[in-house]
């Protein structure tokens, strides 16, 4: 799928049957829905903390994860993988060893990441930017002094004898570069283990996905995923759970009503926890000694490391046993110097993206060493065993919106229905 030339008669022919594939897509489109604008106004993005909060164990938790490898003018990929997955245990231990011996960092220009690219490389897409030191801490490699965030990094043996680590950090478009002491010739080690899905990266093919955003891959069979069914997740048991957790006591001062929509209200001093009929859950409180909601912090200020593992503990003890074939992810990350923090996470199904309509699937605000709000969408999730090929992806593309290059992948739409199909999403 690489660029090549053509002569003018099969150029003629390829803008024909392009012009086709929109025309039809353009009403699949709108016939189905598969590809959702609406989808990732907030979803897959994280807000990197100022230098002085990039301090501090990382929580523990696995990242959605995006493998490609390059041998021998060949690339293979495999989106479906988790950091605690099979894949990276194998695949990502050369990376670790990588970030551990790294030095002699500097920016680069996306010129020098592309061509690293072109030749053989792993690379490791972790779908959303996060602050290297935090990063490093979750796939298990020692504390390091990165300062820098970054969505994906890549292991190549083109600059030297030993392997060239690079970064890529989605959030501001920057790259960087590192050397490391890990001679060029491990760089495949482990790699034909797994088979993997043709692919290639869409800044490397033609018309029209070099339209797309340059790291999309772009497939050469159809993709298939499973179905899945959902459903609310608020039975009176987890209620109970939740509400215990979170040191409510309905017989005692608790005051308790029921909305005219059908929502749960229980208040006890400053504190309010709302149960909405479609699973959602609403917290919101003051400083009170509730164990659950205190960070724990090794400075005057906690870390955004600290905010975030204080955050999903919360959010892994109020969901925890209830998502089905889900998994929480940390999906965005943000603190200022005193400390104040906003978490969000959201949910996978076999490692794609489930996607709730301009809202995360779990959002935990954090102010002065407490967490003081929580929204959960709280909802089981089963894959299912019938499946669903998507859209192929020339169809797809063509239907995409012209004004920016988007990021196309695979995941899941999540309005509040029953089933749910596996779909184009793009951010």
């Amino acid at each position: 799928m690489r660029r090549r030339n053509k002569h003018l008669a099969r150029n003629a022919v390829q803008n024909a049957v392009i012009l086709l594939l929109i025309a039809n897509a353009l009403f699949l489109i709108f016939c189905t829905g598969l590809v959702r604008p609406d989808s990732f106004d907030r979803v897959l993005r994280t807000v990197s903390s100022p230098a002085g909060d990039q301090t501090g164990d990382a929580p523990s938790a696995a990242l959605p994860l995006h493998v490609a490898v390059r041998s021998g003018g060949q690339c293979r990929v495999w989106m479906n993988e988790t950091t605690d997955g099979d894949l990276f245990e194998d695949l990502g231990s050369l990376l670790i060893e990588a970030l551990g011996s790294a030095q002699d960092g500097a920016a680069v220009s996306e010129a020098e990441f592309r061509r690293a690219l072109e030749n053989d490389a792993v690379y490791y897409d972790f779908t959303v930017s996060l602050p290297l030191r935090i990063l490093t801490g979750w796939i298990g490699s020692t504390e390091t002094d990165f300062q820098h965030s970054a969505r994906a990094l890549l292991l190549s043996g083109l600059q030297s004898d030993t392997l060239t680590l690079y970064a890529w950090d989605g959030a501001s478009g920057s790259y960087y570069r590192w050397s490391t002491a890990i001679p060029s010739g491990d760089l495949l080690t482990n790699t034909d283990k797994y088979t993997g899905s043709a692919a290639e990266f869409a800044f490397l093919c033609d018309a029209p996905y070099d339209t797309l955003a340059p790291y999309t891959f772009v497939f050469s069979d159809r993709l298939v995923l499973a179905d899945l069914s959902a459903s609310a997740a608020l039975d009176e048991s987890a209620k109970s759970s939740i509400m215990t957790a979170l040191d409510f006591n309905i017989h005692s001062s608790s005051s308790y009503y029921t909305e005219s929509n059908g929502a749960e209200v229980i208040s006890q001093g400053s504190r309010t926890l709302r149960f909405s009929p479609d699973g959602s859950v609403a917290y919101s409180g003051g400083a009170e000694d509730v164990p659950l909601l205190q960070l724990e912090q090794s400075g005057e200020t906690p870390t955004l490391a600290e905010c975030s593992s204080a955050a999903l503990n919360a959010a892994n003890t109020l969901t925890g046993g209830r998502l089905g074939s889900a998994a929480l992810y940390l999906s965005s990350a943000e603190a200022d110097q005193r400390g104040n923090a906003t978490v969000a996470f959201d949910y996978t199904v076999n490692g794609y993206p489930v996607v709730f309509p301009n809202r995360h699937a779990v959002e935990i605000t954090i102010e002065n060493g407490v967490i003081t709000s929580i929204s959960i969408q709280m909802r089981t999730y089963t894959a299912l065993e019938t499946t669903t090929a998507l859209m192929p992806a020339l169809q797809a593309t063509a239907a995409l919106p012209a004004d920016a290059p988007a990021e196309l992948f695979p995941g899941y739409y999540d309005d509040g229905g029953d089933a749910l199909q596996p779909c184009w999403l793009y951010q």
